[in-house]
């Protein structure tokens, strides 16, 4: 499970957190990029057992008080789960190949969501790729659900910059409304890959005026049609510190010390980008 960021994650984050937020959506992500169902099954049993991380990266009591020290005051216990990997897996089952329909349905219907983060979109969502449900009552639902987070979008951007200039307690709830209200870059690149697996072509249609021209990955989900114009700059990109098509802005590599060192491995940003750019390239060329 890619269960760490490697050398540049404390320098950028300031402590280890082994990679435990984010394991499943990053692992998922890589099955699919490596087309590894070993990787997929590990993420599929952890969210059987409502589990972001396996027991073995569990922090212990010490742990948990140094990063509560450090300032992460809101740190996830295992089970608090959330939408991201569950949406995650089941965009990763349907990137899957090899496999024929009943069996990915099967994989599917075994993806159980918690009632309490289940909204209306996730269960039209999951019944499209059941083929239960039809993708307008889907495309309908999510697109309700960005106009509302476009709506409070431009407040999000204020507590961005307000978290950054209080600190303590009125810091702290500031930096929480900016990441969970309105409509981050990590949110739009989950509803590009909901679209993508469904062929959601509004959806596409309206993430493309939503997101930068810079952010490759998400307009690569929409399938943009321009975007064979950018294949200079699309294959001479260079691997982030953190994944650039989640971020809300550029991550700027003049300096050349937010680029991941050579001798790392996991080059996340780089090797989705790449996919999508083939896949992209496959379709073109069909």
């Amino acid at each position: 499970m890619l269960a760490r960021s490697d050398e540049w994650e404390v320098d950028l984050y300031g402590i280890d957190m082994k990679g435990r937020g984010d394991l499943i959506w990053r692992t998922a992500l890589y099955a699919v990029i490596l087309q590894d169902w070993e990787l997929l099954l590990t993420c599929f049993e952890l969210l059987r057992e409502y589990k972001r991380w396996p027991d073995w990266l569990e922090p212990g009591r010490k742990e948990r008080r140094r990063l509560k020290k450090l300032g992460y005051k809101g740190f996830r216990s295992q089970r608090s789960m959330t939408r991201d990997p569950y949406i995650m897996t089941l965009c990763a089952i349907m990137l899957m190949e090899d496999i024929n329909e009943d069996q990915r349905r099967s994989w599917i219907n075994q993806v159980k969501i918690p009632f309490w983060i289940n909204r209306p979109y996730l269960r039209r969502f999951k019944r499209v790729l059941l083929n239960k449900d039809k993708l307008p009552g889907f495309e309908k639902v999510l697109l309700r659900v960005m106009k509302r987070r476009e709506r409070i979008e431009p407040r999000r951007l204020d507590w961005k910059v307000k978290a950054k200039a209080s600190d303590g307690l009125k810091g702290y709830i500031y930096d929480r409304l900016q990441n969970n209200l309105g409509y981050p870059a990590y949110v739009k690149h989950l509803h590009g890959l909901m679209a993508y697996v469904t062929g959601a072509e509004r959806v596409k249609e309206r993430l493309i005026g939503l997101v930068p021209h810079w952010n490759f990955a998400i307009l690569l989900l929409c399938e943009k049609p321009t975007m064979y114009l950018l294949k200079g700059m699309i294959e001479a990109y260079n691997a982030r510190r953190g994944f650039q098509w989640s971020k809300d802005e550029w991550i700027d590599i003049k300096d050349g010390t937010k680029l991941i060192p050579k001798s790392e491995k996991y080059k996340l940003d780089k090797d989705w980008l790449d996919y999508l750019w083939m896949k992209y390239n496959e379709k073109r060329k069909s």
